[in-house]
């Protein structure tokens, strides 16, 4: 399917579930990853924010909406609200994690968020992930603290002690092995499905 099918389906969607805020925010975010349709996604995300009443996913979607936009302030500040809403979501804590580590450059922050979002969510993947690419970063930025005597050094000396470098290196091999336990679980339910199907046809 073309790009330009895409985008006309889209508008169709929006226009029939204008009136529906979860769909139209789910849809939005969905149009906010193609360049194409920002100014749709705009006029759109104007509607959403009209409405009084809030839950928790739809506050996630609007975040990915501004982060798509590149507005990460708008998008954090979301987050955040959403994770007032249900405090316990590892998917939130992993999203805010991951954007200031990305956009913020606050790595110590995003190992936190992360931590938490594990204790509750152990499998969650993209935690790992994020958590391990932090690790990694702060144990860069702490060596080269401890040349230039900054507040790094004090760092350098914990993560030396804890071993973090070798600990990012452990959350990565965590996240791709749930990552391929993930694709295999998958393959065997697409092959029952496929199984069932065939069986189906021939009764």
């Amino acid at each position: 399917m073309s790009n330009s099918q895409d985008k006309h389906i889209l508008e169709e969607d929006i226009t029939h579930n204008s009136s529906n805020q979860w769909i139209l925010s789910y849809l939005t975010q969905i149009c906010s990853y193609k360049p194409s349709m920002n100014e749709i996604v705009k006029e759109c995300l104007n509607q959403i924010l009209k409405y009084d009443m809030y839950n928790s996913d739809i506050l996630r979607y609007i975040s990915y909406i501004y982060e798509s936009l590149k507005n990460e302030k708008e998008s954090l500040f979301f987050l955040e609200q959403s994770l007032k809403l249900n405090p316990k979501s590892p998917q939130t804590l992993n999203n805010i994690g991951q954007l200031i580590r990305a956009s913020m450059k606050d790595h110590i922050k995003c190992i936190e968020k992360c931590q938490k979002a594990i204790k509750i969510n152990p499998k969650i993947v993209n935690a790992y992930y994020n958590m391990g690419l932090a690790f990694q970063k702060c144990y860069k930025n702490s060596i080269v603290g401890k040349k230039l005597k900054t507040p790094y050094q004090k760092l350098y000396a914990l993560l030396k002690q804890q071993n973090k470098y070798q600990e990012a290196e452990y959350c990565m091999i965590i996240s791709i092995s749930f990552y391929l336990k993930f694709e295999c679980q998958l393959a065997f339910f697409l092959f029952l499905f496929c199984f069932v199907r065939i069986y189906q046809i021939y009764l």
